[in-house]
């Protein structure tokens, strides 16, 4: 017999949230809180909760605790911009962690890196207009690009003698706050006054961090805007901020991220140094494969991935052949003898199951 479980996700609230996963996915309003993150996995930050066979609730780090599951799903929703920061491969994530562990630094605390000691790269699927930063530009679009800012502080900066993605990132972190403040000034001046994306995104961004160098960022990184069912793949190390929009993510099982700006909290440069890759990066939509009756998204280099059932009236076999994750993304969707709305999850075992209702499905899964 299949084995079915109900799955109640963690709820993240942050400031950069919003109220629309409330109105999308039928949820209480907590308090009146921005609802940023939700969580559906086992990792121990927050993990999810499943419905045993008994009735009771158990989280799903304990009940898979023999096997835990190598993936984070996740739905996020930001009204405001997210921090600029990079995830730690495997290699950098267990050595972080463990020397950490070794100075006695608490979990919790606000210049701990490592919460864990796994690696964290990700993907991203657009439920509504979500608008990202994503990987370096080439150098010389960087290069054109600053050139237009009067600041003799900038300017030493890019006619050092060695210039290159690490020095210009290192060099606009170690500026002093007074240069700062006049580069930030010059680059808002500009930007008003233009319709290109990069300033506008960067007139954004200087509405919600006026005194963060982080707000250059759209000069030097590439700009997106993902439709809805658009995909694409972060690996470890890219520096990226999510800025607007509403989105399914999907990641390592992991919670460590290296913050590079765009946030008042705790930047180790040292470390970020050490774990962004600084080459040019181009943004590339992941091209989903049709299996039966469901898209597949599946990065090369990772053990999991996303497939997308788009549910009708008439009943469609799923066969399913690794431990997953499912949320209704929207509408009504009857799963076996389950039905479920837009917001809710189970957590399936492999193995044949029926599907019917209308509403697109959207199925985490472990792969390799």
């Amino acid at each position: 017999m299949n084995t079915v479980y109900n799955v109640e996700a963690g709820q993240r609230h942050y400031q950069w949230g919003s109220h629309l996963l409330y109105g999308l996915f039928g949820l209480p309003i907590k308090d009146d809180k921005p609802l940023a993150e939700l969580w559906l996995g086992g990792h121990p930050s927050l993990p999810s909760k499943v419905q045993l066979d008994d009735r009771s609730w158990q989280t799903l780090d304990k009940f898979l605790e023999q096997k835990p599951l190598r993936f984070l799903f996740k739905v996020l929703s930001a009204s405001q911009p997210l921090s600029l920061q990079v995830h730690p491969n495997n290699v950098q994530a267990k050595a972080g962690f463990e020397r950490e562990n070794a100075q006695h630094i608490p979990l919790g605390a606000p210049h701990r890196n490592y919460k864990d000691a796994y690696a964290k790269p990700e993907m991203v699927m657009a439920l509504s207009p979500f608008k990202i930063m994503v990987g370096f530009r080439p150098l010389e679009e960087i290069i054109d690009n600053l050139n237009l800012i009067q600041s003799d502080a900038l300017k030493t900066i890019l006619h050092s003698e060695i210039f290159n993605h690490q020095t210009l990132l290192l060099s606009l972190l170690q500026l002093t706050q007074k240069d700062k403040q006049q580069i930030i000034a010059q680059a808002l001046s500009i930007a008003i006054t233009c319709n290109e994306p990069m300033w506008q995104q960067l007139v954004e961004l200087g509405h919600y961090y006026p005194c963060d160098i982080g707000i250059l960022a759209p000069l030097y990184m590439n700009c997106l805007t993902l439709e809805p069912g658009e995909a694409m793949y972060l690996p470890t190390g890219t520096i990226h901020a999510y800025t607007k929009g509403t989105c399914i993510e999907l990641m390592g099982c992991s919670d460590n991220v290296l913050r590079a700006g765009l946030t008042p909290k705790y930047i180790d440069t040292d470390e970020l140094m050490a774990c962004t890759q600084f080459v040019p990066f181009t943004p590339e939509k992941l091209v989903p494969m049709l299996v039966k009756s469901e898209r597949i998204l599946q990065p090369t280099e990772t053990d999991f991935g996303l497939a997308l059932c788009q549910v009708t009236e008439h009943e469609q076999s799923l066969t399913v052949t690794s431990r997953s994750i499912l949320l209704v993304a929207k509408g009504k969707v009857q799963f076996n003898d389950t039905v479920l709305l837009a917001g809710q999850s189970l957590f399936i075992e492999s193995g044949a199951y029926q599907v019917s209702g209308d509403g697109l499905l959207v199925r985490a899964f472990e792969s390799k």
